[in-house]
């Protein structure tokens, strides 16, 4: 029972943390836009940009996944006991969902993107391109800072059921695992803002 203890706490573990490090580099990428200017020329080589940072991190997604899904399915051929081969199952998923979250990252991009091709095949002059992309950074900045209020809420939320659920847990090791997902989502809520 202490192997399937370990290998679920380090499994949850690297998922948090793998979690966290792939949304904080994901709004980073994605807050450049809004600090640099709504010029139509400045707009296109932004995109450019998060393209290429997208796909870093399509790819950082797509490997780790691999591996997690992969190393699920060597885990769950090994384990002799069923806790244990749930936590792998459970990984299995977790992996094919980070493949498949890295490739859309890659293959299908954003809206802003979409944004960006219709201005290019259209005929408005650089001028109109200009206003148009002004309006629309500003407009994608207001969206942006009410989702980051509504993720910090979100996490908030999240924690204070994790605390909650601590609070009335008898087993001590469950009970340190909600007081850890508890203290790390209230970090993430804190510091999403902050991105």
């Amino acid at each position: 029972m202490r192997l399937v203890q370990f290998s679920f706490r380090s499994l949850l573990v690297c998922t948090v943390i793998s979690s966290v490090l792939f949304q904080c580099f994901e709004l980073r990428a994605m807050g450049k836009e809004e600090t640099q200017g709504g010029a139509w020329n400045e707009f296109t080589s932004q995109l450019d940009e998060q393209s290429q940072q997208r796909k870093t991190l399509g790819s950082s997604y797509i490997a780790s996944g691999l591996l997690v899904a992969i190393g699920g399915i060597v885990g769950q051929q090994r384990s002799q006991d069923a806790p244990s081969r749930l936590v792998y199952g459970f990984s299995q998923g977790l992996g094919a969902f980070a493949f498949g979250y890295g490739l859309t990252q890659i293959l299908v991009g954003e809206p802003n993107d979409s944004f960006h091709h219709a201005l290019k095949s259209s005929n408005l002059s650089l001028s109109q391109r200009n206003q148009l992309t002004e309006v629309f950074l500003k407009q994608e900045l207001e969206r942006r800072e009410l989702e980051s209020r509504l993720n910090m809420i979100t996490h908030s939320i999240v924690a204070g059921f994790n605390f909650y659920a601590a609070r009335n847990e008898t087993d001590s090791n469950t009970k340190s695992i909600l007081v850890g997902l508890g203290v790390l989502n209230l970090i993430v809520g804190v510091t999403i803002p902050l991105l």
